[in-house]
């Protein structure tokens, strides 16, 4: 979805008037205003034709007819007399023209206001949803975790509520698998396992981060303890309805999904950064 600038049409509609005014007025050819305007005008002419992508094709034709018409003009500048009504008349009726065709093909636009999701702003959402991280989150995402909650801030703005919970959730286990590494120092990391396992482990196969937890003391106020604390949770009241799928997300239980994990992931990111490379903590006796 590309993204369009309203206030840029406006200020392309004022440069139009501009030059309509001049064309119009009793200015003689060799007064600033022609000269100004006409700059001003092409300027505007030329950022229209070029801009991708290409959603108004007609208006950009009617465009370039009229910057032909002013190349056209040009010549007559700085002439000590008034233009000529065959002369002004071009420039005019290119600039109705081009507002005709800009009317009637804005209508097979389909434009949208997307209205703010609680005390977010849509373009953060959009374009950089990763600002909802921790500094430290932001800084050592890995480029599948990035994309997904990338996706997920997207879909909250565009009210795509139960796909937005899905790729939170997706980047938030994405994060826990690479944490699971981290903290258990198990040297292959998790592959598409779910969330409950990487938190309980597989009997036989790989220990979880509760076991781990174990063995470093089964503190409770630990940050393992805590992150497991709320994996769980999320895990339970969130990942496994949102991923079967049995939950249908509204905007406010989307946006709580996308917010619980920013925590998480945050928090992950934080603890994991604080064991560094020696891998899981070792508690004797």
């Amino acid at each position: 979805m590309d993204r369009i600038s309203l206030y840029y049409f406006h200020q392309f509609g004022v440069s139009l008037g501009g030059l309509r005014s001049v064309a119009t007025g009793d200015d003689k050819l060799s007064h600033w205003r022609w000269s100004n305007q006409l700059q001003n005008t092409r300027m505007w002419l030329e950022s229209f034709s070029g801009a991708e992508p290409r959603l108004l094709p007609k208006t950009e034709q009617a465009a370039r007819t009229l910057s032909a018409v002013i190349d056209d003009f040009q010549p007559l500048l700085k002439e000590d007399r008034d233009a000529t009504i065959s002369e002004w008349k071009q420039i005019v009726e290119a600039i109705d023209h081009l507002s005709i065709v800009y009317e009637q093909e804005v209508e097979d636009v389909y434009t949208f206001f997307i209205t703010s999701i609680g005390a977010y702003s849509l373009v953060a959402l959009v374009e950089k949803a990763y600002l909802h991280l921790s500094k430290k989150a932001q800084d050592g995402l890995n480029a599948e975790v990035k994309r997904d909650f990338s996706l997920a801030g997207s879909c909250l703005a565009f009210d795509l509520y139960t796909a937005s919970g899905f790729h939170a959730m997706r980047a938030l286990e994405a994060q826990a698998r690479s944490y699971h590494k981290i903290v258990t120092a198990i040297p292959e990391q998790l592959s598409e396992t779910p969330l409950g396992p990487v938190i309980n482990g597989v009997k036989g196969e790989f220990p979880g981060l509760r076991d781990q937890w174990t063995t470093e003391g089964s503190k409770n106020d630990s940050s393992l303890g805590l992150i497991i604390s709320m994996l769980s949770l999320i895990n339970k009241i969130y990942r496994c309805p949102i991923m079967h799928p049995e939950m249908t997300l509204d905007r406010e239980e989307a946006k709580q999904v996308f917010d619980v994990s920013a925590i998480a992931i945050s928090a992950m990111v934080t603890d994991g950064e604080k064991r560094g490379p020696v891998g899981p903590v070792r508690v004797s006796g």
